[in-house]
């Protein structure tokens, strides 16, 4: 029997010390199986050999255009930025078509992708007129947003394509400030 000065529901019962440690356990090999699981699958592509390795794949299957935009031309290899060679333009500075006292100032230079033994000043002068011509007829409205900039940026890369007769592969902006 039980003690006179004890109730039935007084008893402490002994819990066991696997109730807890054991699920805990549990959670702890699986969240590590996983995680050297996912290591496995995915760890090689961020290795930097594993990342060359996949960027030097096929060029036709990675580029269906030559005129790609920036975002779809991340996967596109293509010669190196360093093998360019950069002519720069005159500062093109021209009041926008449709704004009260509103001026563009834009520098920059175009990335040709093979050195050229003529000079190139004659292209690079009517290259810089035919760019104020086509600044000038532009308003301050498509420049507001982001894809604006990207639409006018693709615009004066066609025109410089159009003028250096596909010499030239882009314009590279230095500054492009509106006062």
């Amino acid at each position: 029997m039980a003690g006179a000065g004890e109730k039935p529901g007084d008893k402490k019962e002994a819990q066991p010390v696997g109730g807890i440690v054991v699920p805990l356990l549990l959670l702890l090999v699986l969240g590590g199986g996983a995680g050297f699981g996912y290591g496995l699958l995915f760890g090689a592509q961020s290795k930097p050999e594993a990342l060359h390795a996949s960027s030097s794949g096929d060029v036709g299957a990675s580029a269906k255009s030559d005129h790609a935009s920036g975002s779809q031309a991340i996967g596109k290899t293509g010669p190196d930025w360093r093998e360019e060679d950069l002519v720069p333009i005159q500062p093109i500075v021209v009041k926008l078509s449709g704004s009260n006292g509103k001026w563009l100032r834009l520098e920059g230079a175009v990335a040709f992708s093979r050195p050229s033994k003529q000079d190139r000043g004659a292209i690079m002068a009517q290259l810089g007129e035919d760019l104020m011509l086509f600044l000038g007829s532009t308003g301050l409205e498509p420049m507001i947003s982001p894809a604006g900039l990207e639409f006018l940026r693709d615009d004066m890369n066609r025109i410089v394509h159009l003028r250096t007769g596909g010499e030239a592969k882009r314009l590279v902006l230095k500054s492009l400030v509106v006062e």
